[in-house]
């Protein structure tokens, strides 16, 4: 039973071993300043960078940080109850429930209730989810199917940050058994299962990382190797630093995270590889902080308490930025990040002091534990959240709080989203021969193309999820898609739809950064691929449209609180100029011309005055977020390609 000390398991001590503890890295379980220093730089690099991530562009490593030091104590902690035969599975599980659920729990909570004041309905159903992951220690893995932690529509989820818990619960709940296990089975051969962990941990997050980022980011068996490291330092007989190599550590490890948190950008492939440095910098850190001349840096009293509070602070960080912009018009001022960071330190403190620390200590619900009176109360804490947050996803965000003209067209946003995608791929269907056949490839932009075709008479449209991903013009440029691409170039040739479509649509999202010269080395070779497998196809270019930055459409309209003059006001939040949009349409239409391809200008058919529409004229909403077409503006888009000539003109067979 959990509630016993794990007799079977224990360590039964022989020779002279069972006289002293283990050597745990040479070091005892004393307080380490340093470790409340790294947690203090961890904490304020997140809260920067989610400010403003061009602060510290690398900011992000934070979490990173607090891994290392969760592997060293914690192994530490379960090495010397084990050698001292007085390990209980049953007592670390509570000790770690007091040091994360509480505070995460009144987090989440106190988040929620403002989110149900302040979000509109399609954002307020997604953090009811996201509340009911948090409290459920499953954070991660919602975020890993729902949201990239680097998403322009990151900021508005409040809940995001809470998949790092997500991640070291989990790490939490296999760990005490691993080094149980470990311990009985190969006789105290720590060392050597850190190395092991460490090495396939880390060689399966850099290969994950190349197809699938998201999964390399938030799934914890590819951030077991972070853990490792602390846990490697805790368990290895690292030699005692002396002053000169504790001084020229300190200096290394505060060299290898500061590095980071500068140099790092979105671009830079993350983790993997990209996260050992830090990692080991922190490692550094701890191993070095007794005997080092330069402690001071990080364990002077300031630092120290802002590593005490570091993990209050990083709970009520992100959800007040989020929040904050959810009440807020425009970017965030240089007074409004002064302004949001003092909340956060005193909504910190606040937590740490009313919450964090007293269920930490023991000093509320002392007699906690796994009997029932301790579950029925953390039911009754938990399940009314779980209530509230299912109530709201199946009410839809409850629509009902906002004016009945808004309502009508925000109402069925967060619905149309849901189905966008898992309506959109019809690979194993085959044209149905009755009409016109097109194949549209691309990126997620291709999607709604898709759905606009479907709306025109006469076209039997197809799409799949392997028909590109960002690779007619871009694979060269995104090294994490490259071997996606190779692998969608070879499925086309033998794809059913591409060799026997009478039209072959290219839709990317176009983006400005990337020069003309790369796009006509990249789309000549697409072409060229394309006419290999199907010469007598069509080829139709889709060029660029408005998108639109920050926050979905929906927001700003809710925002601006009034349909009438809407589309001017957007304009103004424009992800890319509208300057800069043009000349790529103009480049796009020279480049389909001189290579024989058929041209569609969105920007052309919906913008007037580089005024382009967020709202049709009959009062709907087009875009889900800030770039993708509802159902209503795919259809909207239908029709004015229908009524401009273009589907006519276009979407035929080459020989017509």
């Amino acid at each position: 039973m959990i509630n016993a000390k794990v007799e079977a398991l224990r360590y039964t001590p022989t020779h002279a071993a069972s006289a002293k503890l283990p050597n745990v890295g040479n070091r005892t379980l004393d307080y380490r300043p340093a470790i409340d220093g790294i947690r203090a730089v961890a904490v304020v690099a997140v809260i920067l960078y989610h400010l403003d991530p061009h602060i510290l562009t690398g900011g992000f490593i934070a979490v990173d940080l607090f891994y290392v030091i969760s592997g060293f104590l914690i192994t530490r902690i379960i090495v010397r109850d084990m050698h001292m035969r007085n390990f209980s599975l049953r007592v670390f599980i509570v000790r770690r429930f007091r040091r994360i659920f509480p505070a995460l729990l009144a987090t989440v909570a106190i988040t929620f209730i403002v989110a149900c004041f302040v979000m509109p309905p399609p954002d307020l159903k997604r953090t009811a989810v996201s509340a009911a992951a948090a409290v459920l220690s499953v954070s991660n893995l919602y975020f890993w199917h729902s949201a990239g932690y680097f998403d322009a529509d990151a900021i508005t989820k409040p809940l995001l940050h809470t998949w790092s818990l997500g991640v070291e619960e989990q790490f939490y709940l296999i760990w005490p058994l691993l080094m149980l296990a470990v311990w009985r089975l190969f006789g105290k051969r720590f060392g050597t299962t850190m190395a092991v962990l460490f090495v396939t941990s880390l060689l399966a997050s850099q290969f994950v990382l190349i197809n699938h980022p998201n999964a390399a980011f938030y799934l914890m068996p590819l951030r077991i190797f972070e853990f490792a490291i602390g846990a490697g330092l805790a368990v290895v007989a690292v030699p005692a630093a002396t002053r000169l190599t504790a001084n020229l550590a300190y200096l290394a490890g505060i060299s290898l995270i500061v590095g980071p948190v500068i140099l790092y950008t979105t671009a830079t492939p993350f983790p993997g590889f990209a996260v050992v440095l830090p990692c080991v910098g922190a490692a550094l850190l701890i191993w070095g902080a007794d005997a080092s001349d330069l402690a001071v840096i990080l364990s002077n009293r300031p630092t120290r308490f802002v590593g005490k509070i570091s993990y209050s602070l990083y709970l009520v960080h992100f959800p007040v930025v989020v929040l904050f912009r959810f009440m807020h018009a425009g970017p965030l001022t240089g007074l409004d990040m002064v302004g949001l960071a003092a909340v956060t330190f005193v909504l910190g403190l606040a937590l740490y002091y009313s919450v964090e620390r007293p269920f930490r200590q023991g000093l509320i619900g002392k007699r906690f534990s796994w009997r029932p009176a301790g579950l029925a109360i953390t039911a009754v804490l938990v399940i009314p959240l779980l209530a509230a947050t299912s109530l709201t996803y199946l009410r839809n965000g409850w629509p009902e709080r906002l004016p009945p003209e808004l309502r009508n067209i925000i109402a069925p946003v967060a619905s149309q989203q849901e189905d966008y995608w898992a309506n959109a791929y019809e690979a194993d269907k085959p044209f149905s021969g009755t009409g016109t056949s097109v194949y549209v490839i691309g990126n997620s932009f291709a999607v709604d193309t898709y759905y606009s075709l479907k709306d025109i008479p006469g076209l039997d449209p197809r799409i799949d999820g392997t028909s590109g991903y960002q690779c007619y013009a871009l694979h060269r440029l995104l090294p994490g898609y490259q071997l996606d691409c190779e692998r969608n170039f070879g499925y086309l040739a033998s794809n059913m739809h591409a060799r026997t479509a009478d039209v072959i649509v290219i839709h990317e999202r176009w983006a400005p950064e990337v020069p003309p010269e790369e796009y006509s080395r990249q789309l000549t070779t697409a072409i060229d691929h394309l006419r290999s497998i199907n010469p007598h196809a069509r080829l139709v270019i889709i060029g660029p449209r408005a998108t639109y930055n920050e926050r979905p459409v929906y927001e700003r309209v809710l925002e601006y609180g009034k349909l009438q003059g809407v589309n001017q006001y957007l304009a103004g939040f424009y992800a890319v100029p509208f300057e800069r949009m043009q000349q790529i349409d103009d480049w796009l239409r020279g480049f389909s011309d001189s290579h024989g391809v058929s041209y569609v200008s969105p920007l052309q058919l919906m913008c007037k005055n580089q005024i382009c529409p967020v709202v049709t004229p009959t009062g709907k909403i087009i875009y889900w977020d800030g770039a993708h077409w509802t159902l209503d503006g795919d259809q909207y888009f239908a029709q004015l390609l229908i009524d401009s000539g273009v589907a006519g003109k276009v979407f035929r067979p080459a020989d017509k």
